[in-house]
């Protein structure tokens, strides 16, 4: 029993680890929800976003500095991606909101919020490239900063297929369900016409 209750526990904690470490992230906005990244001078920031499902899919971003001034703010953006150079050390933080004319709505938004150089090349012994490159490591730069334009390429594409293949199925459950609907009450109508018109020319006994 204890070690089951062990394994249950370890189970919980690993997933939550991998979730707070996951780069691409979706989450349900409903409101205000804010997220945090540390960083150093020096180093360069990118975000990435964009809300997937929702009646309104449009979400207002703010960013701020450890300092709280906000150096980027935009309002009702379907997609959005930027980068800005990290000028004082400290926790950076990225808010959103989907609240408009007094109106909640419910979004799920795909994010990607880095800070520093997570996919850059290193040497074997887990260092990060320093000094003079030769040919061949210069060409693995480049193809890697290639393989890095593909990748936003494809997360761009990616959620706006995932946008349009949900809005599509909303809209083909839509139509079934209408089309249940004005089936039933054809049916409906068609059965009381009927009887209504059995009605007209049914005669009983003692009427003759």
């Amino acid at each position: 029993m204890a070690k089951l209750r062990f394994l249950t526990i370890y189970a919980i904690f690993s997933t939550y680890i991998a979730t707070i470490e996951a780069r691409h992230i979706q989450f349900f906005l409903n409101g205000w929800e804010c997220f945090f990244e540390d960083g150093a001078v020096g180093q360069t920031a990118s975000v990435e976003f964009a809300p997937i499902t929702g009646s309104k899919p449009h979400v207002d971003a703010t960013m701020e500095d450890p300092t709280g001034k906000v150096i980027y703010r935009v309002y009702q953006k379907d997609y959005e991606y930027f980068k800005f150079p990290v000028n004082v050390t400290g926790t950076y933080k990225i808010c959103f909101s989907n609240i408009y004319d007094f109106s909640m709505y419910n979004n799920l938004v795909y994010l990607d919020f880095t800070i520093g150089d997570e996919n850059g090349l290193k040497t074997a012994d887990g260092k990060a490239q320093s000094g003079p490159m030769t040919q061949l490591e210069t060409s693995v730069v480049n193809i890697h900063d290639s393989m890095r334009i593909a990748e936003l390429y494809q997360n761009h594409h990616r959620i706006r297929e995932a946008n349009g293949r949900l809005v599509a199925q909303g809209l083909n459950d839509k139509v079934i369900w209408w089309s249940i609907g004005q089936t039933i009450v054809i049916i409906f109508i068609g059965v009381a016409q009927v009887f209504i018109l059995r009605s007209f020319f049914a005669v009983r006994k003692e009427q003759i």
